[in-house]
């Protein structure tokens, strides 16, 4: 919920800055020089930062549902000798989107 919360605050503050409203010229200031430079990271490389957030979501993701369903559901995806050979690349890209919490 606080995960929510702080995307939803952020998606306002760049609403704000992106359309000049009054109490964000300091903020609007800074991103015009930081913002540039940022943009052409991503631009860069895409991809990196694509696989960032679909790792931070399906850890979030992970770290909020139970505890049975999260280990049900890493067994299933881990990486195993028998998966390697019979599909090896199927099975690392869907290992490399799964990070376990720290509390398994």
């Amino acid at each position: 919920m606080i995960t929510l919360a702080i995307v939803l605050l952020a998606v306002g503050i760049l609403y704000a800055v992106d359309h000049s409203w009054p109490g964000f010229r300091r903020i609007s200031a800074w991103w015009l020089r930081r913002g540039e430079p940022l943009k052409d990271r991503v631009r860069h490389a895409p991809l990196t930062y694509l696989y960032l957030v679909l790792l931070t979501f399906t850890t979030w993701l992970l770290a909020n549902t139970s505890e049975p369903l999260r280990k049900a559901f890493l067994a299933e995806q881990s990486t195993n000798l028998h998966e390697l050979s019979t599909n090896p690349v199927t099975v690392l890209v869907r290992s490399a989107m799964y990070v376990s919490p720290r509390s398994c």
